[in-house]
């Protein structure tokens, strides 16, 4: 199997390629990030340097390039593995009639998963629980809610975690807000729910769950796999009722107050440690590569394990700077 994956987010790249790794497959990499000593990580056979604008900015001669590219590589499937990438997919695909591509989502359906406030109103309209959670557009406003402390505060649409805060009164909501970049607002606030964190990873076509696994840390260095049903049909309902296709991994949260599952939100993308789901016995890559090619799969259910990981993400490549904004480069 010959891939090409895309992506700006080098940890994430790194985690989808010992997914290819583990299977013998051959790939290429197009990404914002040098090659550096990327020999060194994974067995990258070749790297394209691409500009961050190409990939927020897509054009028909991207796709063109990327075609031409796939072509010459004899790509059997691209696989787009974070946000930028895939957002530029969504737009391109029509464009990409050569090339076959791992199961994504529409531009729309994509943002309709990412964007938290949108998710937390299709938690809302699908009767899943989720924390109350308010759009927050001015401090005055946030001043006027009222909600118990401590609260979350978080940016709309940005993912791994980035910018989520706990705040533990109004005097502290304040000076929090005080600091918030203009730039991220509107923003959410959201009632904290006091438990235990899991997370339900899925490969999903046209709004049916292929393979899943459920995982949650235990301490910073282990990851255990595990089975929990209802927390697969919650994120198994809200992939039908959005029709999504691709990758997501669900942030969930058990109420140890009652026991109530909540949904807190979603990164509808390929994640840090996809390449921990191999020892539960899922290749999330390797199985949408192949319903990608129109290739018979069968996903087995994962099994319980614990991994030992460095940390919340495994892999990753030298980090260097970004190549030039415009232009695909082949090195």
């Amino acid at each position: 199997m010959r891939v090409i994956l895309f992506g700006t987010q080098s940890h994430i790249l790194a985690a989808v390629a010992e997914c290819l790794d583990a299977i013998g497959a051959q790939y290429s990499i197009v990404s914002t990030r040098r090659a550096g000593d990327l020999a060194q990580v994974t067995n990258c056979q070749d790297f394209v340097g691409i500009g961050l604008n190409d990939f927020l900015n897509p054009t028909q001669v991207l796709a063109d390039n990327i075609q031409n590219y796939a072509l010459t590589c004899r790509a059997d499937v691209l696989i787009p593995v974070d946000m930028a990438a895939l957002n530029a997919f969504a737009v391109m695909r029509g464009a990409l009639p050569q090339c076959r591509i791992f199961p994504i989502s529409r531009a729309d359906t994509l943002d309709l998963m990412h964007n938290k406030w949108r998710f937390f109103n299709l938690c809302r309209a699908a009767n899943i629980p989720t924390p109350n959670t308010w759009l927050i557009e001015t401090m005055d406003q946030a001043a006027n809610v009222q909600t118990q402390y401590p609260v979350m505060i978080k940016p709309l649409a940005i993912g791994g975690g980035i910018g989520v805060q706990s705040v533990a009164d109004a005097g502290t909501l304040y000076d929090r807000l005080s600091a918030w970049p203009p730039s991220q607002y509107p923003m959410l606030m959201q009632e904290f729910i006091p438990g235990e964190d899991i997370d339900v990873s899925v490969l999903a076509n046209r709004g049916k769950v292929i393979a899943w696994t459920v995982q949650k840390w235990n301490g910073e260095a282990e990851l255990e796999f595990l089975d929990h049903p209802a927390a697969v049909q919650l994120a198994a309902k809200l992939v039908a009722k959005s029709d999504f296709s691709g990758v997501a991994h669900f942030d969930m949260r058990v109420d140890e107050r009652d026991g109530t599952l909540n949904l807190i939100e979603c990164n509808p993308r390929f994640w840090a440690t996809v390449s921990a789901s191999l020892q539960a016995g899922v290749n999330f890559a390797a199985l949408g590569a192949r319903v990608a090619m129109g290739l018979p799969y069968r996903a087995k259910p994962a099994k319980p394990c614990t991994v030992a990981v460095s940390g919340p993400m495994t892999g990753a490549f030298q980090d260097s700077a970004k190549v030039g904004a415009r232009g695909l480069i082949v090195n």
